[in-house]
């Protein structure tokens, strides 16, 4: 499991869960992902929202968290020759989603935008897609991250050998 960030709102703790869904096709080589968000709720620990992260056009998976407004929102969707941007965040008492930001080529070239079902251009959707990721951290999911957690955990041990050795 990879706990991936624990983030307040107001006067709320809240606490993001992300980690490997097992999946049947060992084959397939995109590991699956999912999320959950726990706090507190009439003074128990519940959970409050889960399900898919985004991913991208290559089917890996994103940890997508933005600040907009003093408000922390969890970005989830997907993205390929259309982009879907749902926002997750916590309003009186719960979790849900409050934007959607959606886009798609139609068969015949032209761009479809909408934000939360209201249609706008691609330029205006653009402008406001700006504004509301512009505080965003992206945490990538890959199976390659057992890998760096090797190489990162050697390295660390050869600057504490390196250390040890220097400080005698």
């Amino acid at each position: 499991m990879i706990i991936i960030s624990v983030f307040c709102f107001v006067l709320v703790v809240l606490l993001l869960l992300v980690y490997e869904v097992e999946t049947s096709d060992e084959a397939y080589m995109i590991r699956e992902y999912t999320f959950e968000i726990w706090g507190q709720k009439e003074n128990k620990i519940v959970k409050l929202d889960e399900g898919e992260l985004f991913g991208t056009d290559g089917g890996v998976k994103i940890v997508r968290l933005t600040e907009y407004n003093g408000q922390t929102y969890l970005v989830t969707g997907s993205t390929d020759s259309f982009c879907f941007n749902y926002y997750h965040g916590y309003i009186d008492g719960k979790m849900e989603i409050v934007r959607e930001a959606l886009w798609e080529d139609t068969i015949s070239g032209e761009l479809i935008c909408s934000i939360n079902g209201n249609p706008i251009s691609y330029e205006q959707w653009e402008q406001e897609e700006a504004q509301w990721l512009a505080n965003e951290q992206s945490y990538c999911l890959m199976r390659e991250c057992e890998e760096i957690l090797q190489i990162v955990n050697d390295t660390k041990e050869q600057l504490e050998t390196y250390h040890a050795f220097e400080s005698k």
